[in-house]
């Protein structure tokens, strides 16, 4: 266990490390700001691009998989290949 003066510089390095932000003049800050603010709107779009192709993936493997069943039950397959149309 680090004793408390080597606790309290860790400490101090880490809330300057989190908080590099601070200064007389707020376009440090701002700068920071905007750059997070165009990661998190890049990063949320990538997600849910990516979540959208995965429904869409899973939607087109349930056709196949319905349809391929659906070959040795005419009835059952003319029923969904009708309501596809």
């Amino acid at each position: 266990m680090p004793s408390a003066g080597v606790r309290a510089r860790l400490g101090a390095y880490a809330t300057a490390s989190l908080y590099p932000l601070k200064s007389s003049s707020g376009s440090t800050r701002h700068a920071a700001i905007t750059e997070e603010s165009w990661l998190h709107k890049t990063l949320k779009a990538t997600y849910l691009g990516l979540a959208s192709l995965e429904r869409s993936i899973a939607t087109q493997r349930s056709r196949l998989t319905s349809l391929k069943d659906g070959d040795a039950n005419s009835a059952y397959f003319d029923q969904h290949s009708s309501y596809r149309r």
